[in-house]
């Protein structure tokens, strides 16, 4: 199924054409004049489109691993704002939770989250808006760790990567260049890496200019429409549910005024599952909960609808493979 309501930024685009160029193709002539639409501050192009695109090339070019070699050759300047204001963040963590705010100026379909465990961070996208695509997907992941790279100063190794998307018959060529094995047919696209490279230095930030960029990032993202997400809506209504021990799937869809079947058919079509959600939710409440020195462990359980101490404590063990306690001595690894 192609995504059929997402959009890239026009400057993705730019990024293939620049390409093509490289290969001495030219690029309007193969592929005419792009159907953009303004919206905000940001010049968006259909997902569709650039599926459509990306299969021309691959045509041209005879190669099946066209999004996958493209997204490579990205540069601070494809990403726009998002791009640069990565660049001028303190350390990678920063980056990356800048990379996650602001992720719809440069791909706005899929919704991204953030998660991590054990010494793994993992970036994720589900298919609740379409699949858009091997083509496409390898090229925006392949964009994207071009860029931590880049960020970096360090060809940093991907720890895991999976993609929904059935397997290619040039899985080799993706291995070598994320430097591990990559899964695919699976629930999510998603991209983990190793929690502390995150503490690594972004070279030359610059305080002030960040700043403005991130103001800037801020005003663009306002202007864009709001995708409809069921998965964000029930995570809207959860915090005030769970707080007063009262988060399931009856109380969520009462407040979502919807039956319990159409909200569970409804996350399901976004391929996600309604315990996950509130455990996902659960963690983050109790992380920002475990942020605040004043409260003690057993006062942090009660808030995120634990009556005793010890089932928040195996839980949060469970998603994090940390305690409560353990947790806050290493909030450093956090971001």
């Amino acid at each position: 199924m192609e995504t059929r309501g997402g959009y890239v930024s026009l400057s993705m685009r730019d990024l293939l054409l620049d390409y093509l160029e490289c290969h001495q193709i030219d690029a309007l002539a193969l592929l005419g004049k792009a159907p953009s639409f303004i919206e905000g501050q940001v010049a968006r192009y259909p997902v569709a489109n650039f599926s459509n695109d990306l299969r021309k090339v691959a045509e041209v070019l005879g190669s099946e691993t066209v999004g996958l070699d493209a997204g490579q050759t990205i540069l601070p300047r494809h990403a726009g704002v998002l791009g640069f204001v990565a660049r001028h963040s303190g350390q990678l963590a920063q980056a990356l939770l800048r990379l996650e705010r602001y992720s719809r100026l440069v791909y706005d379909g899929n919704v991204m989250s953030v998660s991590s465990k054990g010494d793994e961070t993992t970036l994720s996208w589900g298919y609740q808006h379409g699949r858009a695509g091997q083509q496409v997907d390898a090229f925006l992941m392949a964009a994207l760790v071009t860029q931590v790279r880049q960020m970096a100063g360090v060809d940093l190794p991907v720890n895991s990567i999976s993609f929904v998307n059935p397997k290619p018959a040039t899985v080799s060529r993706y291995e070598e260049f994320f430097r591990c094995r990559v899964q695919f047919d699976a629930d999510h696209t998603s991209i983990g890496l190793k929690s502390s490279y995150l503490l690594l230095p972004v070279p030359n930030p610059n305080t002030e200019l960040c700043a403005e960029l991130d103001e800037q990032a801020r005003q663009m993202l306002a202007g864009l429409p709001i995708m409809s997400n069921v998965e964000a809506d029930v995570r809207n209504v959860l915090p005030a549910l769970i707080r007063t021990d009262s988060a399931n799937l009856v109380n969520v869809a009462e407040k979502m005024c919807c039956s319990e079947r159409t909200l569970q058919r409804r996350l399901r079509l976004e391929g996600v599952k309604f315990q996950d959600v509130l455990d996902k939710s659960r963690l983050e409440l109790a992380q920002y909960y475990l942020r605040k020195p004043e409260l003690d462990v057993t006062e942090v359980a009660l808030l995120c609808g634990y009556a005793e101490h010890s089932a928040f404590t195996r839980a949060f063990t469970r998603w994090t493979e940390y305690s409560p306690s353990e947790y806050r001595k290493h909030l450093h690894l956090s971001f």
